[in-house]
Parts: C-alpha cells; sequence; structure tokens
C-alpha cells in the first residue's frame, strides 16, 4: 500500500507527456503495478487532454480507465465509462478509439452474460481493426489480438468450429511464429469443452510456464484450464492445486476478477463431493460475495450456499430431531425470504426499466420535435431568403426594360447618346446576373454541388438557367438577366430537360425546387 501512494505521490509530481503514444505507454506499465494509481494517472490525463482539444488522446484515456475498472471488478462503472464516449469515438475520422470501446464492449457483454451482443461487438472491432490495420507487418500484433477475441466470444455461444477456424487466422498472420501461447490456450479451452482431452492436453502444454515468466494476467486462465483439465482426468488434487494457484495469481496479478467465483465454486464442489462440508461452505460462501459484489445481483452460489449451510448443521446435530426439524423450518423461511426479495428486486428493476425507458423516449420526441422545427425554420428562412432575391431581381430587370424603352425613344433624336447608354445597359445587364448569381450562391450553397453530383453533364451556362428556373423566373426575366434571346431560352430549357432525363409529365421547376 505505502509503495502504491508512493507511486501515486510521484506521478502527481511529473509533467504530462505532449506525445500522445508515451503517454498512454507509460499508464500501461503503472497499470502492471497498481490499477488504482494508473485509474488516477489517466484520469488526470483525460482532463488534460480533452482541455487542450486532443480528442483522440482523451478517448484512449477514458479506454484505458475503463480497462482499469474492468481489472478492478467495477464492470457497471467501465461499461458506463464506454457507453458515454461511444458517440464523441463515431464522430471522428481516427478509427482506434471505436476499435478499442467495441473491443472492451464485447469483453463486457460477455461478462453480464450478453452473448450475442458481446459477438457483434466483437465482429465490429475485428472488421474496423482489418480496414484500419490493413496488412501492415507492424499490427499484425493488434490483428490477431482481434481473431482471438472473435474465437473466445464464438466459444462462448458454443459455436467451437467457427471459433477454431478465427485462431487459425492468428496463425495464418504470423507463419514464422513457433507458438502463439494465447491462441493455444484457448485451443486448449475449446477441446476441453468438446471433452477432446488429450488435443486440449497438448495445447496446454507449456502455456502456464510462458505466462509466469511473462508475469501476464492470462496466467490465471491458464491455470484454470490446466485445474479443469485435472478434474475431467480424475486427478482431483493436482485439479485443486491448479485451481488454487489460478486463484493466487488472480489476487497477485489483479486482473481477470470475473474467474474468481468460477473458481471458488469448482473448489467447493470437489469439498462438497469429499463431504468436507465446511470447507466447501466456506469456497461457496466466498464465491456468493464476490459474485454478489461484482455484479450486485443474487448468484446461483447463493441458493447452492444454503444447501451446504444445512449439511453442516445436520452433520453437528443429526440426532438432534427436534433441532433438524426447526432447520427445515428456518431453511423455508429463508428461501421465502430469498424469493421475496428476489421478487422486490425484479419489480424494481422492471421500474427503473420503465423509467428510463420513459425517460428515453420523452428525449428522443424531443430531439425529433427540436429538429424538425429547425428544419423548418431553416426552409422557411431559405424561401424567405429566395423570395426577396427574386423581387430584387425583378426590380432591377424592370429598371433595364425602362432604359430600353428610353433608348428606343432617343434613337432618331440623339444617336450618338443612344450608343452610348446601350453600351452601359449591356455592362449593366452583366451586373445584373454577376449580383444575382453571388446571392444566389449565398443563400443556396449546396444547389450546384447537388445538382451537378446527380447530372455531371450539366454546363456552366445550364447551371445559370437552372438557377433562373428553381426562382420561377420566365423566359423573358432570364432573357433579360442572361442577355440572350427569349428563343434562345427556349431551347435552353428543351436542353435541360433532356439532360435532366425528365418526362413530359415531369414539372421542371418542380423537380429543381427540390433539388
Amino acid at each position: 500500500m505505502n509503495s502504491e501512494v508512493s507511486l501515486g505521490q510521484n506521478l502527481d509530481a511529473e509533467p504530462i507527456p505532449p506525445d500522445a503514444t508515451t503517454f498512454i505507454n507509460r499508464g500501461f506499465e503503472i497499470s502492471q503495478l497498481s490499477p488504482q494509481v494508473a485509474g488516477e494517472y489517466f484520469k488526470r490525463g483525460a482532463s488534460y487532454f480533452y482541455e487542450y482539444g486532443d480528442t483522440v488522446t482523451y478517448l484512449h484515456c477514458i479506454v484505458n480507465l475503463s480497462i482499469v475498472e474492468n481489472r478492478l471488478g467495477n464492470f457497471n462503472k467501465a461499461f458506463d465509462m464506454l457507453w458515454d464516449i461511444l458517440p464523441l469515438a463515431n464522430e471522428i475520422e481516427d478509427n482506434k478509439p471505436l476499435i478499442d470501446i467495441n473491443h472492451l464492449l464485447g469483453i463486457l457483454y460477455g461478462v453480464f452474460g450478453k452473448d450475442s451482443i458481446a459477438l457483434s461487438h466483437a465482429l465490429e472491432a475485428h472488421h474496423l481493426a482489418k480496414s484500419y490495420y490493413g496488412e501492415s507487418f507492424r499490427h499484425k500484433a493488434y490483428l490477431t489480438s482481434s481473431y482471438l477475441d472473435v474465437a473466445v466470444r464464438l466459444i462462448e455461444l458454443e459455436r467451437y468450429n467457427e471459433a477454431v477456424k478465427y485462431l487459425d487466422s492468428c496463425y495464418l498472420l504470423n507463419p514464422s511464429v513457433k507458438r502463439l501461447y494465447f491462441i493455444d490456450a484457448t485451443y486448449g479451452n475449446i477441446y476441453l469443452k468438446q471433452n477432446k482431452l488429450k488435443i486440449a492436453e497438448k495445447y496446454l502444454q507449456g502455456t502456464v510456464e510462458a505466462f509466469t515468466k511473462n508475469r501476464h494476467v492470462f496466467r490465471a486462465d491458464a491455470l484454470f484450464y490446466m485445474a479443469e483439465l485435472k478434474q475431467k482426468l480424475g486427478d482431483v488434487d493436482s485439479a485443486t492445486y491448479y485451481y488454487r494457484q489460478s486463484l493466487e495469481a488472480i489476487d497477485s496479478l489483479r486482473g481477470n476478477l470475473k474467474l474468481k467465483p468460477v473458481i471458488l465454486k469448482e473448489l467447493a464442489n470437489i469439498f462438497s463431493k469429499k463431504q468436507e462440508y465446511s470447507a466447501a461452505f466456506h469456497y461457496l460462501l466466498e464465491a456468493a460475495t464476490i459474485s454478489d459484489s461484482l455484479f450486485n445481483i443474487q448468484s446461483i452460489q447463493n441458493r447452492k450456499l444454503f444447501e451446504i449451510k444445512n449439511e453442516v448443521k445436520k452433520d453437528l446435530k443429526q440426532k438432534q430431531s427436534e433441532l433438524t426439524y426447526q432447520r427445515k423450518l428456518l431453511a423455508i423461511n429463508e428461501e421465502s425470504n430469498l424469493r421475496l426479495k428476489l421478487l422486490i428486486g425484479i419489480v424494481f428493476l422492471l421500474a427503473v426499466v420503465s423509467y428510463i425507458y420513459i425517460r428515453l423516449k420523452y428525449r428522443m420526441k424531443r430531439i425529433v420535435l427540436e429538429r424538425s422545427l429547425t428544419e423548418e425554420k431553416s426552409k422557411a428562412l431559405l424561401e424567405y431568403k429566395n423570395k426577396e432575391l427574386t423581387a430584387s431581381t425583378l426590380k432591377m430587370i424592370q429598371k433595364e426594360r425602362q432604359i430600353e424603352e428610353l433608348l428606343k425613344e432617343i434613337e432618331d433624336v440623339a444617336p450618338k447618346v443612344h450608343d452610348r447608354i446601350k453600351v452601359n445597359s449591356r455592362h449593366s445587364s452583366k451586373k445584373i446576373w454577376n449580383d444575382f448569381h453571388l446571392r444566389f450562391t449565398k443563400i443556396n450553397g449546396q444547389f450546384y454541388d447537388r445538382l451537378v453530383e446527380r447530372h455531371p453533364q450539366l454546363t456552366a451556362s445550364d447551371l445559370r438557367q437552372c438557377a433562373l428556373i428553381k426562382l420561377n423566373f420566365d423566359s423573358k426575366e432570364m432573357s433579360q438577366i442572361l442577355g440572350i434571346s427569349i428563343n434562345s431560352v427556349h431551347m435552353a430549357r428543351s436542353r435541360i430537360r433532356k439532360k435532366l432525363n425528365l418526362k413530359r409529365s415531369d414539372d421542371l421547376v418542380s423537380y429543381l425546387a427540390s433539388v
């Protein structure tokens, strides 16, 4: 404990490295020494990188904080952390945090017994990893881990043949490696479950030693598989030894706490069969306590606990019939209380789920309503601005028409003045279009992009015509703005209809208004 306090104090005084990779690697080193101190380290890093706008490193900090909570058995907390950052991870281009989040969600759903959902997250992480890492030699370790993760999830669903295929892929990725101990231990687990004990023993051989040498948390799993193998082979003493070694590995390496109640239950079963009820009761009580603290539910161990407890009592006072009768009554009362507690728990859980459902439903309705109002507001504003633009342009056209009428009146009276005004009038027509184009583009920013994306064959001249048609200018007005004849406008409209592949029954104005 003192060493952990000292480590934490040293880290508080240590500046945070600006390089994200250095920071994360340092956090991993700390987690091997003290998960609690590593948790505080990643919390500090998350605040730092969030404040400085480094979203990717911030997400990596939260992911690693979730890993720490998972190792400490705080599964609900680890689960909530991941779901809190998932929307942000979906928004950024870098998929590395998203890979890690889905990988950890797969593990946590597996802890809670949601194996199908766990598999879906493992597969999502695997597909993202294949796309992200490609076939780069540097990243083979990540891809191998991705294949292994899917295989583990498939094992939980008893889809062993599919799991073997994913494990085979790990060796195909690493042709020069003689043994992949993680993969071999998982092969062994599959063959154990299929009762192919000789094959399982072959794969498990040497795995415990490898993980012991590296002080890796997977040592607890390897020892557990060896214990299961010995138990199935009928070597109960060896099985007991390996189960106890696995418990020691969990405690010393501070990882894989979810395996602990399973091991304790197996030890309880072994001692129960030996009729050593006190020892069996001790292990099952510890299993129930750990299971309840990890998952916050009444587990199967609790029911078995009462049975063994009664057996202990019977063994102590077999000849006292009156006390035996009282014990039975006590057991019935305890079972009734347990059922009552379970019923209350279920009702409470349903109430919480209903409350959450109603809140989520209300929130979704509010979001949909707000989005709808925003869209309507934007649409109304766009329509208003387009109407304003149309009115402004029509005023300019009206001025141009008045100038044309004036030109006709002075053509015979003052030819030189007529010519000078006519030249200026041509420049004015060009200015009308330029002003219109500038304001139209500002109001309808993506109109040209969407139109060209759908119909890339449209020319710049076609796009000018489409903009005017969208705002419902008639042919005469378009002629005035573009400085071309009305006949040319009609021909252009016909050409545009063909390029847009419109039928005779289709309205050109309506189509362009929808773009």
